[in-house]
């Protein structure tokens, strides 16, 4: 699984966009980075990595495109038949393209681990 670190808009405010320090995964190998945990920046080479990886990405949009913040969990925009539901069973938020392991968060739909 690659990451990378990344500046996700969270918010607005004023019309300006309030934006955090994330680690991004792509979880499923297809090059789009749509899972993300608060980043570990421990050393100063994790700093400059952070800074290179914002300096060539600018801006992450996705998340606030697709979703909104509450804290530093994200939710869809809308549960379409549970793609992206939010799966509990792991201390980060994970985006799964398949069914979550709890009922739907957005539907109350109860749906099973496929």
């Amino acid at each position: 699984m690659s990451w990378k670190y990344g500046l996700v808009k969270i918010d607005e405010e004023e019309g300006e966009d309030v934006c955090e320090l994330f680690e991004l995964y792509d979880t499923d190998g297809d090059g789009e980075f749509h899972s993300f945990c608060c980043p570990r920046l421990g050393s100063v080479e994790a700093l400059r990595l952070a800074l290179s990886s914002v300096e060539a990405d600018g801006v992450n949009t996705w998340f606030w495109k697709n979703g909104r913040f509450r804290g530093y969990a994200w939710y869809p925009h809308a549960c379409d038949v549970h793609p992206l539901c939010e799966c509990v069973c792991h201390t980060s938020l994970v985006l799964h393209d398949r069914a979550c392991c709890e009922p739907c968060r957005f539907c109350g739909e109860g749906v099973a681990v496929s």
